[in-house]
């Protein structure tokens, strides 16, 4: 999905290191697409990794944040 210059890839891989989530963005420059960073979430670890996430989803600061128009969305 993309966020204004920004695309964001969401894919499951398998490796040597086993099973994995992989969050990935990637920004517009020129033509190309060029990956300015990665994540790599064990699936052992997404049940902690998601809940943490949600608390940050629903957090006061957040929802702050967002009523005060001071997302990162450009």
């Amino acid at each position: 999905f993309d966020v204004g210059k920004k695309r964001f890839y969401i894919d499951l891989i398998e490796n040597d290191y086993g099973k994995s989530i992989l969050l990935q963005q990637k920004i517009k420059e020129n033509d190309k697409w060029i990956t300015k960073g990665s994540i790599f979430i064990p699936f052992d670890a997404s049940p902690q990794f998601l809940k943490n996430l949600n608390n940050i989803l629903n957090s006061k600061k957040l929802k702050e944040e967002i009523k005060n128009g001071k997302s990162n969305t450009y």
